[in-house]
């Protein structure tokens, strides 16, 4: 569910400028499930819009796509670049990104683009969207309300 209203908080908010919710969870059972990181429906464009599940992830210190679903999609996406760069999962262990790519994401109309990795999640997520994401779309999660917040304009 999204709700595009204006917020009065401890900020300023001008009249040009919205706050968007999105609602993460349908229940408080599904929150205490998600506490460190929640789903939400993203769009990645290549050469048409494709539809995933998300993992937002405030913790996560990049973005990364599931190599599985890379897989299937690389002809819609294009060619990934080398990338050094590995992820250290909460079991400690350290995944290699087997290369890296620039795409399109749509959240509820906030786009943007966004680099992502290309790790073997072992279906943990499709999309994973971390801090690079949440710093370029200035979204924040409120954990009392269980939303996403994407201040927009």
């Amino acid at each position: 569910m999204l709700q595009a209203r204006q917020q009065r908080s401890g900020h300023a908010i001008h009249p040009h400028q919205q706050t968007k919710f999105i609602h993460l969870c349908h229940s408080r059972d599904d929150l205490e499930r998600f506490k460190h990181s929640f789903i939400t429906p993203v769009n990645i464009t290549g050469k048409h819009p494709i539809r995933f599940l998300a993992t937002v992830d405030d913790g996560a210190g990049l973005c990364a796509i599931d190599s599985h679903i890379w897989g299937q999609w690389q002809r819609d996406f294009g060619r990934a670049i080398d990338s050094v760069v590995g992820a250290k999962v909460g079991s400690g262990h350290v995944i290699r990104s087997r290369g890296s790519i620039v795409l399109h994401v749509n959240v509820e109309g906030v786009t943007c683009d966004t680099v992502f990795e290309i790790l073997d999640s072992q279906g943990a997520f499709e999309i994973l969207l971390g801090k690079p994401w949440l710093g370029l779309t200035r979204a924040t999660r409120e954990y009392d309300q269980d939303t996403l917040v994407i201040r927009v304009g």
